[in-house]
C-alpha cells in the first residue's frame, strides 16, 4: 500500500491508524507538496451517501479538520482532511491523571464543535464523541478528527447509524416495531459527550 498513489495526486507515506473496518493514512499531496490525512471508508458509494459526504465538505469550524477532497478509486471511496498532529485524549488520559482544570477547556470545544454541526441548515449528529476521536494538537488546540461516522439529519431518508459501545447511547442501536433502527437526534452527541467527560475524569474506570 506505502507508495500507492490515490486519485493520481495523494501518495500513501504510511498507515495512521485503523478504526472498525475503517483504515487512515498519511499522504502527501504531489501537486500543493502538502501532507493530508486520507480515511477509506468501508461502505460502497451510493447518491445517498454521496449527498452526506459532499455536505460535510461544507464544515467550517476550527474544531474539525477541513473535508478538501473525495476521491473514488477502483470501488473504494478516500476522504482527504487535514492533517492533525498532536494526541489523542484518550492517550493522554493514559498517560497521566486528568483533573477537571484539564478537561473542562476541552469540554467547551468539544461542545462548541458539535453545537456548530447541530446548528447547521441541514443539522449534522457526531455520533461518534469518544476520546480516540479527539486530538490535542501540539499547539495545544481540541479537534474532533473523525467525521466518517457523521449522520445527516435529511428528511425522509433513513441513513446507517454507527457509533461506539459506552459512548453510544443505547437507544442508538434500538430497532424499532418494523425492525427499523431508530432515528438518531441531538441527545445521542449529548449523551456520547457526557460519557467521553465522565471517562477521562475516571481514567476510563
Amino acid at each position: 500500500m506505502q507508495d500507492r498513489v490515490l486519485g493520481n495526486r495523494y501518495r500513501i507515506i504510511k498507515k495512521l491508524g485503523k478504526g472498525g473496518r475503517s483504515l487512515v493514512y498519511l499522504c502527501h499531496d504531489m501537486k500543493l507538496h502538502k501532507d493530508w490525512a486520507v480515511k477509506e471508508l468501508e461502505e460502497p458509494l451510493d447518491l445517498e451517501r454521496s449527498m452526506e459526504l459532499e455536505l460535510l465538505k461544507t464544515v467550517s469550524c476550527n474544531v474539525f479538520p477541513r473535508i478538501v477532497d473525495i476521491v473514488k478509486e477502483n470501488g473504494s471511496v478516500f476522504l482527504v482532511m487535514d492533517y492533525v498532529e498532536g494526541i489523542t485524549l484518550k492517550d493522554k488520559m493514559n498517560h497521566q491523571a486528568l483533573t477537571e482544570k484539564d478537561v473542562l477547556p476541552w469540554a467547551k470545544e468539544i461542545a462548541k464543535g458539535i453545537r456548530y454541526l447541530h446548528r447547521m441548515s441541514v443539522p449534522i449528529l457526531y455520533m461518534d464523541c469518544k476520546p480516540d476521536n479527539i486530538m490535542l494538537t501540539n499547539e495545544g488546540e481540541i479537534r474532533l478528527v473523525d467525521l466518517g461516522s457523521a449522520y445527516v439529519c435529511f428528511k425522509d431518508k433513513k441513513q446507517r447509524i454507527s457509533g461506539t459501545k459506552y459512548f453510544a447511547p443505547k437507544e442508538q442501536y434500538k430497532q424499532g416495531k418494523d425492525g427499523d433502527i431508530c432515528v438518531p437526534d441531538a441527545r445521542t452527541d449529548i449523551y456520547a459527550f457526557g460519557m467521553t467527560l465522565y471517562y477521562l475524569l475516571t481514567g476510563g474506570k
